[in-house]
């Protein structure tokens, strides 16, 4: 987790990074590929900023739970991205 509050986070100065953990294999990567785009376009109407600092989404994989898993412990450890978003294309059983 984070050490600093996010008022300290805030007053950063450097690119807000939001992390993204969508499929880019497998059956999924066509969602994963369409969720990825909705974002950049997102970022895109923004303006490329937050707060006068520049955006910048990273896109890990999400092939299985325990990758999706994996790549959101990098994201929030070692990219220090801002919440991330996720979805989730891993089969379910239906009882």
């Amino acid at each position: 987790m984070h050490s600093q509050s996010p008022a300290a986070r805030a007053r950063e100065t450097g690119p807000v990074r939001i992390g993204l953990v969508f499929p880019k294999q497998g059956p999924g990567a066509s969602i994963g590929e369409f969720l990825q785009r909705g974002n950049e376009l997102a970022v895109e109407q923004a303006g490329r900023k937050v707060l006068g600092r520049p955006i910048e989404l990273i896109w890990l994989d999400e092939s299985n739970p325990q990758v999706a898993q994996q790549n959101m412990q990098k994201l929030i450890d070692r990219t220090r991205s801002w919440p991330c978003s996720a979805a989730t294309t891993a089969p379910r059983r239906w009882r």
